[in-house]
């Protein structure tokens, strides 16, 4: 545009709004641009060859020359395989020769970080990309689609694929494509869509193989009128099944449940644990200070853990931290004195309220129900014959802190309405035994009133 320009050498976008095509001229005159381009030139020699090719062929087996292109392929698959940066390759190369002076291999090897790379991207990854599709031309199979967030030029949309391995008589996941999309329309459902279909004609595939797509549950994704399953179901494959993202479902039907109580209780569990989180982190002090009321309170000191709202099963973890914690938290807050830090100020009055342990215990008691589930669904190996059944355990386990126990065991939860339930009177509610025995102590010793 008329701010930057693409530098396709250099792979970058560079500022050129003040003096234009004197920018340009000026970056292609300069010593990185000219040695990128240098680099360019050499790896082409190298684009698009074969593992074997690059090898040698089968009449070169037993020569020097193939061992140490064979050397040099098993490194490059290693440094892939375990996401090694490939800038170790140039002090390895070297350091190989230094180690094994009588190997005629070690002498020969020759593989810094542009051959490794040329290695990697245009020999190792399209034979292994290959020997996917052709399993995929004649297989059904299913894609997952995720979107990266929007913070360069172009945008990338990965497309795994899902499928029967008759080789390793497992179902497998591979990458196919990061599917990228350019300009300002890069993260509408049109644009991704198309990319989507390009990339299935690009390796050759048939949408007739194409059982389902799974993406998140977003409205670019799934909007009935224009989104991205839609599209693809109108242009290319009626037949698609799309499938959002349970993790997410089961995450935000928690949230949702968290957001009513705090509104109720005035609790807020989540500013709780990120006021903590703040206090103690970059204060080795305050973490000292908490350690020895740990030692008073004959605690074992434990570390706060810190908060992240896309961390599904992170709460959990973190409500038992502050639950193990919570008598030295207690002393900590009610005994140190700044009271001019407003976060300070917050905590201690949320430890000196007696119901803050009982909501703790109360969410202790209630997120593993969700937690189990979501790790049910995260796990690798297939769990639909688990899921159904899962599934029913997961309403009914819900059911029964609010409905009585009889009722939850005969009910068929794939037909009835459960709004139209009777719910238990608010003093038989199953808030966990923690939560209700603290409660009732609160209740005798007067602290808190009905």
């Amino acid at each position: 545009n008329q701010h930057f320009f693409f530098c396709v050498i250099c792979d970058k976008a560079i500022y050129c709004e003040q003096m234009g095509g004197a920018d340009v001229s000026r970056h292609i005159q300069n010593a990185l641009h000219k040695k990128n381009k240098l680099v360019k030139k050499e790896s082409c020699s190298l684009k698009q060859v074969s593992i074997r090719s690059m090898i040698g062929s089968d009449s070169e087996l037993n020569s020097q020359e193939f061992k140490v292109r064979f050397a040099e392929v098993k490194f490059s698959m290693f440094i892939a395989e375990h996401h090694i940066p490939i800038a170790v390759m140039d002090h390895l190369s070297p350091l190989v020769a230094q180690c094994f002076p009588d190997s005629k291999i070690a002498l020969g090897f020759a593989s810094r970080r542009t051959k490794t790379a040329c290695i990697i991207n245009d020999a190792i990854a399209p034979s292994l990309l290959q020997s996917v599709t052709d399993k995929l031309k004649w297989q059904p199979f299913s894609l997952s689609v995720d979107g990266s967030n929007d913070a360069g030029l172009k945008k990338m949309n990965p497309i795994a694929v899902k499928f029967f391995s008759i080789d390793q008589k497992k179902v497998v996941f591979n990458l196919l494509d990061m599917c990228t999309t350019t300009g300002k329309d890069a993260a509408t459902a049109e644009s991704i869509a198309s990319a989507i279909g390009s990339v299935i004609v690009k390796h050759s595939l048939s949408w007739d193989n194409v059982v389902a797509i799974s993406m998140d549950n977003t409205s670019v994704n799934f909007g009935r009128r224009s989104g991205i399953m839609t599209r693809l179901q109108r242009e290319f494959c009626p037949h698609l099944y799309g499938m959002g993202c349970p993790c997410h479902i089961i995450h935000n039907t928690a949230e949702q449940g968290y957001k009513a109580f705090s509104k109720s209780s005035g609790f807020d569990i989540e500013d709780l644990s990120v006021d903590l989180c703040y206090w103690f982190d970059k204060s080795t002090k305050r973490k000292a200070e908490l350690e020895s009321y740990s030692q008073f309170c004959d605690v074992q000191y434990r570390q706060i853990l810190d908060f992240c709202s896309t961390r599904w099963l992170c709460m959990q973890a973190i409500i038992r931290r502050i639950i193990d914690m919570y008598e030295p938290l207690r002393s900590y807050f009610r005994s140190s004195g700044q009271e001019d830090k407003s976060r300070f100020e917050r905590l201690k009055n949320t430890f000196d309220d007696p119901m803050t342990i009982l909501y703790l215990h109360f969410y202790n008691h209630a997120l593993p129900v969700f937690d189990s589930l979501n790790l049910l669904l995260q796990r690798q190996d297939p769990q639909i014959h688990r899921l159904q059944t899962c599934m029913q355990c997961f309403v009914k386990k819900c059911l029964l802190r609010i409905v009585d126990s009889s009722v939850v065991s005969s009910l068929d939860i794939w037909t009835c309405d459960t709004a139209a339930l009777s719910l238990l009177p608010d003093d038989e509610v199953n808030i966990g035994s923690l939560a209700d025995e603290g409660l009732q102590a609160l209740l005798e010793s007067g602290d808190i009133s009905d």
